[in-house]
């Protein structure tokens, strides 16, 4: 994949979110994340897989 990337830290718009989100997801108990999210916005994919 390639596109621009976005840093998400600790306390900015869309963190906690995003966190709670993956958290809720895999049934994980942590109150936390990441300390940093990396938000990547595709503008091109390519694969090599083959069958």
């Amino acid at each position: 994949m390639r596109g621009p990337v976005k840093i998400i830290s600790l306390g900015e718009d869309g963190y906690d979110e995003i966190t709670r989100g993956f958290l809720d997801k895999y049934q994980r108990e942590e109150t936390y994340g990441n300390d940093t999210l990396i938000q990547l916005s595709p503008e091109h994919v390519s694969s090599d897989r083959i069958g």
